[in-house]
Parts: structure tokens; C-alpha cells; sequence
């Protein structure tokens, strides 16, 4: 129907913007990625570009008319959206910048609590997101902003409109985020104390509201993570409690509710986290196992989800982790090798997912930090060797990923460690020695030369920081010591 008008010639405005809502609204079943759709991507594709192509010869017939202009800004976010979660960006940045552009003409346009006038801060949002896909943090930052101030002016106009309070929280958060991993750890503090301060005036008198509440507890997290960060180690600790205990509530409240059970089981990996960054592994790998068995349990009743399972996978490579840390080395090696036993399951079936390499990748360099503990120095090596190529092939699939360059520059640093030793092995010759320190301080400066690369682009995160002087110390006294020290 929509197609036979639109051929027919569309010569009425209020007839151009009621087909344009018509195509948006086809294509949003069709495939768009934010919505309930068919999985029909290509179709919706065509009924985008279809809206699009209305919308602009609509807005030139009536240039004066604010729902013409708005449908044509709602038609560039629509294809943008698409092209996106197609992976095609070319023109992504083009269209959400008209995007950002008409909604910034029509602000002041409509009422003052017309959907329109949400445009302005949703439009700018998108464009702070994709720059930060692309690594541009500065300029996502600048995005980022005007968003917030675009929100900041609607949260004070209309104090009383809830969705705006919490459209400004968001954009707080989000600067928390982008001062984050720029390593701005005092501004992300700030922002991060302000988007919970908006949560909780929000949340007060509506405790029944997972939402609220879950959103909520999202901060504390943030919170704990970056006084974590500042090393302000009790006030991350408390920040971390409220967040567990928040989604403890929303279970206890909610039994039944599957998501409510696995944002518990985030919470007890993020706790994880923090035990292993404050060094208390024993409380990391309760934390962990807490994590997995969560996961477990919910995956019984979705058994071919392989996002549950990646999840799983994950969950015991750090479990293992913790407990080598702790000095549990059978432990640790079971957790381990089930990892990697999930892991390549996932992979049997998905062979192209990155995440399932990885998580086999991070369980291979700790089995290889398990056999250093125990002395078999020669075992070590040729594991995390093979780990280390395994991590070259992943980069040359995954260029740019900062995780994978991470754990790459990591396995590369306990290679270096485990030639280190091994030159300093009674009874090796003066050859044998300066052999091995000759390869440690390669893989040491392979770890540093990533290190200082992420840190130079402003995407090292910030517990990195203080192994690159740790590093640059190592290489120093290998590269000065005589032989026999």
C-alpha cells in the first residue's frame, strides 16, 4: 500500500510525513537493530533508504514545516543505525551528523515535552558512540558533551519529567566513561558522582522499579571502579557492596526474573575483579565460581546459547586464574582446562568468534604461569610460546582489538619472565645465559612497545600504567647485568 502511493506521487505534506512514519515504522520491524524485528536487515535497508528518499524531496517542498524536517533527521539516524549493525561505516558519520544537525534546528521547535526534544541529546550520543568505536576519544568526548548539555537544559526546563532526568544521568555516566579511558580518572569520578546522585533521587519512592534500581546499582559499580583506580581501596570496596547487594535485592524480589539472576552474576564478576586487583585471589575465586555457577544454571534453560556458554568459558579462565593466584594449582589447572574445553566447543561451532579464541588464548598463558610456579621452566615456555603465536594469528584477524594486544603483550612479559629464570639457572653456560636474556629483553620490549603504543592513543587502561616503568626497570638491569649476577 504504502509502495502504491508513493509511486503514485506524493503532492499532500501531512500524506509525505504519514508515509515516511509508514516506512521507518516497516523497516523497524524488518531489522532494526534496537528493536523486536523479523531479521529482515536487507529489507529494511530498502524501506530505509525508501523513507529517506521521501523525506528529502519532502523537506524541500516544505522546508518551513518541523515534522517534514524531523522525519528527514529520523530517516538519517534509521539508515545509520542499520549500516552499523551491518558493519558497513562508510557513510555512518555523514547521516548521523544530519542527524545531529536537524535535530539541533528544530530544538526549540516543538512543545516542551515533545519527543523531538529529545533529539538533540540522542543525536549527539550516537555520534560520541561511534567515535569512540573508532578510537577518536577526543572527539567522542566533544559529542559526548553536547549531548549532556542538550539534556542539562531539558532536565532543567521540565524538572518533574523522569525520562529526561534519566536521559542527563546516562550522559553523565557516559563522560564518566570517556574521562575513563582517557585516563582522567578525577573528571570520571566527578561525572560518574553526579549521573548517581540523579539515579537516586530517581530511584527514591520507587524501590518496586527494577529498572530504576538496576541502573542504580550500575553506578556504584562505575564508582567502585574508578576509586579502585585511585586506589582509595575502602570506599571501592563499599561502592562494590552496594552494587552486589542492590542485585541481590532485585533477585530476592524477582526470583523468577532470568535477567535479574544474571546481572547478580555480573555483579559477582565484577566483584572478582576487584578482589584480584586489591590481591585477595581466595575472595576472587569465590566471587568467580559464584559467576559460573549462576551462568550454569541459567543455561539449562537455554542450552544452544552460545553467548551464555562464551560467557561460561570466560568465567572459568578467570576462576582459574584466582585460584593459581592462591597458590591452588590443581584447582586452577581444572577450571583452566575446562575453560578451554568450552571455549572450543563455542568454536566448533562458531569458528570465526573472536571471544572463544581469546578466552582460550588469557587460559593457555595462565596454564603457562601455573607451570612457572611449579618450577618447569622448559614446559612454561613452550606453552606460552604457543600462546603467543596463537595470539599473532588472532591479531592479524582481530587488528586493533585492545584486549587481544593486551593479553598478547602480557603472555609477551611472561615469556620474558620465564627466559629471565631460565638464565638464571645454576650450572648454564655463559652462552645459555646471555641467550636467555637476550630473549627476555626481546619479549619484554614487545610487551613495553604495545604498552606505550595503547598509552600514546590514549586507550592503555589505567591499572597498565605502572607496568611500563616496571618494564623499562627490567629491560634496563637485563641489558646492564655481567654475567653471573
Amino acid at each position: 500500500y504504502a509502495n502504491n502511493l508513493a509511486e503514485q506521487g506524493v503532492e499532500d505534506q501531512a500524506l509525505a510525513h504519514d508515509l515516511v512514519g509508514a516506512y521507518l515504522r516497516i523497516g523497524q520491524m524488518q531489522g532494526h537493530p534496537h528493536h523486536v524485528n523479523i531479521g529482515d536487515t536487507d529489507g529494511a535497508l530498502v524501506s530505509y533508504q525508501r523513507a529517506l528518499e521521501l523525506a528529502e524531496d519532502a523537506a524541500k517542498r516544505w522546508p518551513d514545516n518541523i515534522d517534514t524536517q524531523r522525519d528527514l533527521g529520523l530517516s538519517h539516524e534509521a539508515v545509520a543505525a542499520l549500516h552499523l549493525a551491518l558493519g558497513r561505516f562508510d557513510n555512518v558519520e555523514e547521516h548521523l551528523r544530519k542527524y545531529a544537525e536537524i535535530a539541533d534546528q528544530l530544538k526549540a521547535a516543538f512543545s516542551p515535552t515533545h519527543a523531538a526534544r529529545r533529539d538533540p541529546g540522542l543525536a549527539h550520543n550516537k555520534l560520541g558512540r561511534l567515535y569512540e568505536n573508532q578510537g577518536d576519544l577526543v572527539k567522542a568526548q566533544v559529542e559526548y558533551k553536547k549531548s549532556y548539555n542538550a539534556r542539562l537544559a531539558l532536565a532543567n526546563d521540565q524538572p518533574g519529567h523522569k525520562m529526561f532526568q534519566m536521559d542527563l544521568a546516562k550522559s553523565q555516566s557516559k563522560l564518566g566513561d570517556i574521562h575513563l579511558r582517557m585516563g582522567e580518572l578525577e573528571g570520571a569520578l566527578k561525572w560518574f558522582q553526579e549521573s548517581h546522585a540523579m539515579r537516586e533521587r530517581y530511584v527514591e519512592g520507587s524501590r518496586n522499579e527494577a529498572d530504576a534500581v538496576r541502573t542504580l546499582s550500575l553506578t556504584h559499580g562505575r564508582l567502585g571502579q574508578v576509586l579502585l583506580l585511585l586506589e582509595r581501596y575502602d570506599e571501592a570496596r563499599a561502592q562494590f557492596d552496594a552494587y552486589l547487594q542492590l542485585r541481590l535485592d532485585l533477585v530476592e524480589s524477582n526470583p523468577r526474573d532470568a535477567r535479574a539472576k544474571r546481572d547478580l552474576a555480573v555483579a559477582y564478576y565484577r566483584m572478582g575483579e576487584f578482589n584480584t586487583q586489591t590481591g585477595e585471589p581466595a575472595s576472587a575465586a569465590t566471587a568467580f565460581r559464584q559467576f559460573v555457577e549462576i551462568l550454569e544454571a541459567l543455561s539449562k534453560e537455554t542450552p544452544d546459547n552460545l553467548r551464555a556458554h562464551t560467557d561460561i568459558a570466560a568465567g572459568y579462565q578467570q576462576l582459574g586464574s584466582a585460584l593459581l593466584d592462591s597458590d591452588q594449582l590443581d584447582g586452577a589447572l581444572e577450571a583452566l582446562k575446562r575453560s578451554i574445553d568450552d571455549a572450543d566447543a563455542i568454536l566448533k561451532t562458531a569458528p570465526d568468534r573472536s571471544e572463544p579464541q581469546l578466552i582460550r588464548l588469557m587460559a593457555n598463558a595462565a596454564i603457562g604461569r601455573a607451570l612457572i610456579k611449579e618450577g618447569k621452566w622448559d614446559d612454561a615456555i613452550d606453552t606460552l610460546q604457543a600462546a603467543w603465536t596463537d595470539g599473532q594469528e588472532l591479531l592479524e584477524k582481530q587488528s586493533g582489538d585492545v584486549e587481544i594486544e593486551l593479553t598478547v603483550s602480557d603472555i609477551a612479559r611472561r615469556l620474558g619472565d620465564a627466559h629471565a629464570q631460565m638464565a638464571q639457572r645454576p650450572g648454564s653456560s655463559d652462552d645459555t645465559v646471555g641467550e636467555h636474556r637476550e630473549i627476555a629483553v626481546k619479549h619484554y620490549r614487545s610487551s613495553l612497545k604495545t604498552l606505550e603504543r595503547l598509552n600514546r592513543n590514549g586507550i592503555l587502561p589505567p591499572v597498565q600504567f605502572n607496568q611500563i616503568d616496571e618494564l623499562k626497570r627490567v629491560i634496563e638491569k637485563l641489558s646492564t647485568a655481567r654475567f653471573g649476577e
